[in-house]
């Protein structure tokens, strides 16, 4: 990479510097030029390649400058013809004699440049007069105006200032300089080099220049290494390395490539042998989507009539991310590669649906501190391969939004928003745009908008409400369902389901309406704190006929309802594995306990979506150590369960 920039640099250097013998002379009348230029009353600038010399004619610069009029011979070349965009051809110089001969051509309308004038000709004759200048072509104006300040004009028309990594490129008194961007440096101090590697230091990620040129991060014992996350040294593992134990006094003990109780990143045990990170013998984790360097945050899942869209959040340095997108098939394999959506916080929320023709993709701007104005954001991605459809809308909101669900019905998009003890519900329209929106709220007190699932007609939207007199966040918590219809109206305010539950809750389709699963607070609970517990409620939101609340896990697991899933399914971690198990309509446990997957560690976010076909994807993110305690990656993993009750592994 330096040899090619500094064979770049070296180029940029013998553009703008003086032609080679320009100025020189023989005798008091005569300029000589050299190699590739001509002179221009009594100048000489670099020349443009054109027609033949004498009186031919330059040809039109295709995409830029027009050719210059040919040289040479006893008669001046003519003028050059209008470029097809950018700026006219100028007249030709002739050898010794005559007038230049042609004015510059105007610029094709529409993205034409200013014709140049005519060049005079030569001594050694008949002075030649100026040619006129050029019209400028219709709708356009010249694209270099100014090559002092200019950086892709800089000293002359056409002279771009080379993009260096980590930097800003300038143009200064019609000379390239750089400036180092964001929190790059330029820690070998080369930046005015024809070799220069540009601000070569990322000082916030850099051992070797951490917060400054000068820190280096060191090693802290056996196997380690020192690390720089977001400008500060922390203490890390070697390469192939892992403080799996966390027991500093005896370092990274770890190696992942041959440890089978520790096979690729701790916590991933092999029956057999470990070798180059992987079980022997077992089948690899199912890895569709994450960064191998990077933490995500969160994931989304649609479903379209025979495929998928994920969508996630890739963090960068807090609170900085990115939105990703990628369209798997049928089987769960990704199409293509992701598409980048927008840049975005770690704590901005977003989500995606499918239209019947496209994905569409909300994400908003988060103020965590105050009910403040939000803009929501949409944009339309195809069905097809994930390429981006037009440009983000942007629309404002009345609430700060804390959550955001998009939601598909027969009318179009549905956008739900959530704030604290209120939300609002409205259409995306067919340009991106947010119409009206109705006001969701609670009957009183404070609480706000988890969650909303598919109902007969309509969605169940489930809230978090407080328990208290409304006066204060504290206290207990217990749960409330607000119907809300395909056209987007709500039926009533938000309905409480149990005041005196307190603690932690999920909500999953069922065919009559929604299964709410609740993790019970240690204190002031209803319920007993020795169970995950379980509960049917109609698509209206009222207690089912004949359901009550039902242990389905022992207190303490690690569960997930999928809200995306088109029946109801509980998923567990036991004995290192990922396990699902069918619900009924009435809360209760059915069917085999199917094991999806191996689960070293516990899952983060899961995220679950269901074809027409009936197939549906479980997706799950999962963080795995990349060097020490403190420095991890997050990979998104899956697993396929087909409507006969296979499961299957997109990666297969």
């Amino acid at each position: 990479m330096r040899t090619s920039l500094g064979l770049l640099a070296t180029l940029a250097l013998l553009l703008s510097a003086a032609p080679i013998g320009c100025g020189s002379t023989d005798d008091s009348s005569t300029v000589r030029c050299g190699a590739g230029t001509v002179e221009v009353s009594g100048e000489c600038v670099p020349s443009t390649a054109g027609g033949s010399a004498g009186n031919s004619e330059g040809g039109a610069g295709t995409g830029g400058t027009a050719g210059q009029g040919g040289a040479g011979g006893t008669t001046a070349g003519k003028g050059g013809k209008a470029g097809q965009s950018g700026t006219a051809g100028g007249g030709g110089a002739e050898a010794g004699g005559q007038a230049g001969q042609d004015a510059g051509g105007a610029g094709t309308a529409g993205v034409g440049g200013a014709g140049m004038a005519g060049s005079a000709g030569q001594a050694g004759g008949k002075a030649g007069a100026a040619g006129a200048a050029g019209d400028a072509g219709a709708g356009g104006e010249s694209p270099c105006t100014d090559t002092t300040s200019d950086p892709n004009n800089c000293g002359f028309c056409g002279h771009v200032c080379l993009h260096l990594p980590g930097t800003n490129a300038l143009c200064a008194a019609s000379q390239c300089a750089y400036t180092c961007e964001g929190d790059h440096a330029d820690c070998n101090g080369d930046l005015k080099s024809e070799t220069s590697d540009g601000c070569e230091a990322d000082l916030t990620a850099d051992a070797g220049h951490c917060g400054t040129c000068t820190t280096v991060c060191s090693a802290s014992g056996p196997d380690s290494a020192g690390i720089c996350v977001n400008g500060q040294c922390e203490p890390g593992c070697a390469a192939g390395h892992a403080d799996c134990d966390h027991d500093s006094s005896n370092g990274c003990e770890s190696i992942l490539a041959t440890d089978s109780a520790q096979c690729g990143e701790c916590g991933n045990a092999c029956t057999g042998a470990c070798d180059g990170g992987a079980c022997v013998g077992e089948k690899p984790l199912c890895v569709i989507a994450g960064d191998p360097t990077q933490p995500s945050e969160a994931l989304s899942l649609a479903a379209s009539k025979d495929g998928f869209a994920l969508l996630w959040l890739k963090e960068l340095s807090y609170p900085h991310g990115q939105l990703w997108l990628s369209v798997l098939d049928a089987k769960g394999k990704a199409v293509g590669t992701p598409h980048f959506v927008a840049d975005v916080n770690t704590y901005d929320r977003f989500d995606l649906a499918f239209d019947g023709t496209d994905y569409g993709v909300a994400w908003s701007t988060v103020y965590p501190k105050a009910q403040t104005a939000n803009q929501v954001h949409t944009q339309h991605f195809s069905a097809t391969d994930g390429a981006p459809i037009g440009v983000p809308v942007a629309t404002s909101l009345d609430i700060g939004v804390f959550t955001l669900f998009l939601r598909p019905t027969p009318a179009g998009l549905l956008l739900f928003a959530g704030s604290i003890g209120l939300g609002r519900v409205g259409f995306v329209g067919a340009d991106g745009t947010i119409g009206a929106t109705t006001p969701l709220t609670l009957s009183g007190g404070s609480g706000g908008l988890i969650n909303v699932v598919r109902a007969s007609g309509g969605f169940l939207s489930f809230w978090s409400v407080a328990h208290n007199d409304g006066s204060s966040m504290g206290g207990k918590y217990g749960f409330g369902l607000l119907f809300v219809s395909d056209a987007g109206l709500p039926d009533g305010t938000v309905k409480d389901i149990d005041p005196t539950l307190n603690g932690y809750g999920q909500i999953t389709p069922s065919s009559t309406g929604a299964i709410i699963g609740v993790n019970p607070d240690i204190s002031d609970s209803s319920l007993p704190f020795d169970n995950i517990y379980a509960r049917a409620f109609t698509d209206h939101g009222a207690q089912a006929p004949g359901s009550s609340w039902a242990p389905i896990a022992p207190i303490g697991s690690t569960y997930a309802l999928p809200s995306g899933a088109a029946s109801p399914w509980l998923l567990t971690v036991a004995s290192a594995q990922l396990q699902a198990q069918a619900l009924s309509d009435k809360a209760t446990l059915t069917g085999p306990l199917l094991p999806l997957a191996k689960m070293p560690t516990n899952f983060g976010p899961l995220a679950a979506a269901t074809t027409d076909t009936g197939t549906t994807l479980f997706a799950w993110m999962r963080s795995r150590q990349i060097g020490s305690s403190e420095q991890s990656a997050s990979f998104i993993e899956a697993a396929l369960l087909t409507s006969d009750g296979s499961i299957l592994s997109p990666c297969d």
